[in-house]
């Protein structure tokens, strides 16, 4: 089977907060768009700080499973790239220059999407859907329209384990070769 991300079944978007330059440095964790490209995983330790209110903070907070995509890029290849949230110790709010996806954990395993939305061909489509100007953009109505094979939940969770696997094989191959020169 096949989903298109807008199907109202399929989950939720939003857009992120946006802030005065002299609201950052304390106050709450907050996804920036260079967070996106870090890792697969958004790592909370990495984060920088903003101050949210505290309805800012229900209208923009992360929850475990969530997807932020990166929005707005001066490189066409990292527009709409995704990375996955695994839940903090503290709120964590996210960038207006990203938006969030919630899928519906009755339709995916948010893993499983985070993969799917790296993969070569999706990443293309998202190219390919992108304004280019200074910036290349990729807003919510045009990631909407993208269709994502949607195995059952049982097999999407089959393939994140492969995938997770064959991911640490290669840090672990990577940490062997940098420790060994």
């Amino acid at each position: 089977d096949f989903i298109e991300l807008g199907n109202p079944n399929s989950g939720d978007f939003s857009n992120g907060v946006n802030k005065n330059k002299e609201d950052y440095g304390e106050g709450c964790l907050f996804v920036n768009i260079l967070d996106v490209f870090r890792e697969f995983t958004i790592n909370p330790k990495k984060l920088k700080r903003v101050k949210v209110s505290e309805e800012e903070i229900k209208q923009y907070g992360l929850k475990k499973g969530d997807l932020i995509l990166d929005r707005s890029s001066n490189i066409l290849e990292t527009v709409g790239y995704p990375v996955y949230f695994n839940g903090a110790n503290e709120s964590v709010v996210f960038s207006g220059f990203t938006f969030r996806f919630r899928p519906n954990p009755k339709i995916w395993d948010s893993k499983f999407l985070t993969f799917q939305l790296m993969s070569y061909s999706i990443r293309k489509l998202i190219i390919s859907i992108a304004t280019k100007s200074a910036n290349s953009n990729v807003n919510q109505k045009s990631y909407k329209k993208i269709i994502i094979p949607c195995p059952s939940l049982h097999e999407q969770q089959k393939i994140v384990s492969i995938l997770s696997n064959v991911d640490n094989l290669i840090e672990t191959t990577d940490q062997v070769i940098t420790h060994s020169k």
